[in-house]
């Protein structure tokens, strides 16, 4: 019989990045808080029009952890990607999504 606990969590972290996907999970024995920045509204950030097309090139992850008065430590997965898109000139401007924290 499996049980499942759920347990609400809230960091500095999480709430630094609102537009940002946020799941967490045990694995482990250690609680991940995976921070998907790949689905942020880009051209809001970067300040450009909605009709401008993004391109995608890489995709990555790492992990950083934190020191954390709870049971289990706390590691944080964020997931991001490179792309561009080109300017007025037809000259690529490359970017990266981003978190906070």
């Amino acid at each position: 019989m499996s049980l499942y606990v759920n347990v609400p969590i809230s960091t500095e972290v999480i709430e630094s990045n609102p537009d940002c996907q946020i799941r967490g999970f045990y694995e482990k024995n250690q609680l991940v808080i995976e921070i998907n920045t790949r689905y942020q509204n880009h051209h809001q950030r970067l300040g450009i029009g909605t009709k401008i097309p993004l391109y995608w090139v890489k995709e990555s992850s790492f992990e950083v952890q934190e020191i954390s008065a709870l049971m289990w430590p706390i590691r944080y997965r964020v997931l991001t990607r490179e792309g561009y898109y080109k300017n007025n000139n037809g000259k690529r401007v490359y970017f990266t999504t981003s978190a906070n924290g």
